[in-house]
This record gives C-alpha cells, sequence and structure tokens, in this order.
C-alpha cells in the first residue's frame, strides 16, 4: 500500500506460500472485492473499508485445483472491463500452461480454449494487456 510517501504490505488473512519466484499477486475489482493469489489457488475476499482490514476478513470464495484448475500457482491477474478477471496456471512437470477467466456476471472459472492460437506449452504468461480497436478514416 502506497501513504504517499513509501510502500509498505497489506496483510491479509490468507496461505500465501514461501515461494520466492511467486509473489501474492493483489487486485482490487471495481465493487471493491480482493482478489490474491495464494500458495492455495485464488482467493476472493469481500469489499473492506481499509485494505489493512484483509488481515481479519476471511475469503467469500476460493478456486483451486479441487474446482478445475491445472495449478494453485496463478498468475498474473488482469481484470477487463467487464469486469471478469482473467489468469494463467502454470504446471511445471507437464511443461503447460492454462488461460482462465472468472465470469463476473455468472461467478463461475472457465477454460479458455488457446486452440489457433500459438501453443503456450512450454511458455509462461507473464502478462495481459487489451488491445484496442482504431478506426483508420
Amino acid at each position: 500500500m502506497f501513504d504517499g510517501h513509501r510502500f509498505s504490505p497489506i496483510p491479509v488473512n490468507a496461505p500465501l506460500g514461501i515461494d520466492p519466484f511467486r509473489e501474492p499477486v493483489m487486485l482490487q475489482s471495481r465493487v471493491g472485492a480482493w482478489w490474491v493469489t495464494t500458495a492455495e489457488g485464488l482467493l476472493r475476499f469481500p469489499p473492506v473499508r481499509r485494505a489493512t482490514d484483509l488481515a481479519k476478513s476471511h475469503p467469500e470464495a476460493a478456486f483451486t485445483v479441487r474446482g478445475g484448475l491445472l495449478d494453485n500457482v496463478l498468475h498474473p491477474l488482469y481484470l477487463d472491463s467487464k469486469g471478469d478477471l482473467w489468469f494463467a496456471a502454470w504446471r511445471t512437470a507437464m511443461g503447460a500452461h492454462e488461460l482462465y477467466r472468472w465470469e463476473n456476471a455468472t461467478d463461475t472459472v472457465q477454460k479458455v480454449s488457446t486452440t489457433g492460437a500459438l501453443s503456450l506449452k512450454h511458455k509462461e504468461v507473464t502478462a495481459f494487456a487489451r488491445i484496442a480497436r482504431v478506426n483508420s478514416g
């Protein structure tokens, strides 16, 4: 959290893990919910008054391997203009990445087909971007 002068950690009531190469990612949605990647999957926390209140808050939803994800190690997070959350899972032993979208309208996670796109095998998703259409004329 940035207070205007320096950054400080936001305490979260979640198992963040100990992998030094996989820092937890946090994102706040437009409605105030907090999304956090953890050692046990993707957690959604309800809106809180202050970010520091996350230390006392409990997740309202969890998305994990038990729910069908490839792995609990997830990254990065991207919130699109519809309020849908995009993320990827990486399974090192399989050399595979899978792309997912949490759909705001249905509160469900869906695997996104990458058929016809460049293969994600042995490649890591590190960022998401929105491509804007430009009218030329």
